[in-house]
């Protein structure tokens, strides 16, 4: 009943921008006199929509804090605003069969290996089963797939705040935690999917975090899907100075520098203490 009086109100034209169905669709249950629950409105843009990479971005969020690509929060058009990673766009790569059998096979390598101390977690949505159709199934048909029973060390704790304590070392990542995942002990980064424009930069730039003894250590991206050449014209737009080398160029991290203290954002005692943190970090890959 609901979505027949929204659609009287919306009407049947064709929106090839999220965003303007979005809005449409929140005027137009303000009209009818009713509102729409999360559950209610996300069953209705997705039976009503379909993902178009020619499309505008979709936004997530409009924030009042200053822009910062690193996280993901662009300056477009006087406002400052987080998309909607390209998962979230109703991807339909069915990846999380895949991180199902990453963790599978993670987990047997690290037992036949005899590991003691590395431990992974797997993040995904929804329930997965596997159909006889799918490659190398035949021992995985019949059971049901979640990430309540993939991780049943969690116990019931936050994925955030687990993966940041000593159980768990590695997490597989199904389109989840692109965004928003602030885990500074992040240091290695494994890429099996197509990465692409704004999705690529936040992807990413979750390893840009600080944390004591982590630029001894270094960070680690091993990209076994996309070109080097696609990964830097994703950055471009939002960092021109982004370039591809086989060797880093210390002279950037002082022009940096020279920049930072033109705009008063650092002093010299920070620089100091950022110095001298202690060399203890705790690495993590995802």
């Amino acid at each position: 009943m609901k979505a027949q009086l929204l659609q009287a109100s919306i009407g049947t034209e064709q929106h090839d921008d999220f965003n303007s169905f979005d809005d449409a669709l929140k005027a137009a249950s303000k009209q009818q006199g009713f509102a729409l629950d999360a559950k209610d409105k996300k069953q209705l843009t997705d039976a009503m929509s379909w993902k178009n990479p020619a499309a505008a971005k979709v936004i997530k969020k409009i924030h009042k804090t200053p822009a910062n690509p690193l996280y993901g929060l662009f300056a477009v058009n006087g406002e400052v605003q987080e998309y909607q990673t390209d998962s979230e766009l109703r991807d339909n790569e069915n990846v999380a069969l895949e991180a199902v059998r990453y963790k599978l096979c993670f987990d047997k390598y690290i037992v036949d290996q005899g590991y003691q101390k590395i431990h992974a977690m797997v993040a995904f949505s929804g329930e997965v089963e596997f159909v006889e159709k799918d490659p190398n199934s035949v021992a995985l048909l019949g059971n049901k797939y979640t990430e309540s029973n993939m991780n049943p060390n969690l116990k019931g704790r936050d994925m955030r705040k687990a993966f940041d304590s000593d159980d768990y070392q590695v997490m597989i990542v199904a389109n989840k935690f692109q965004t928003g995942f602030d885990q500074p002990k992040l240091c290695a980064m494994y890429v099996d999917k197509k990465l692409g424009g704004v999705e690529c930069v936040q992807t990413l730039s979750r390893l840009n975090r600080t944390y004591p003894g982590k630029a001894e250590v270094g960070t680690f991206i091993l990209d076994f899907f996309n070109e080097p050449q696609e990964i830097l014209d994703s950055f471009q737009p939002y960092f021109q100075t982004a370039e591809l080398a086989d060797v880093s160029n210390p002279d950037l991290i002082f022009d940096l520098f020279e920049k930072l203290n033109e705009l008063f954002v650092t002093d010299e005692l920070t620089n100091k203490d950022m110095v001298n943190y202690p060399p203890n970090a705790v690495g993590k890959a995802h």
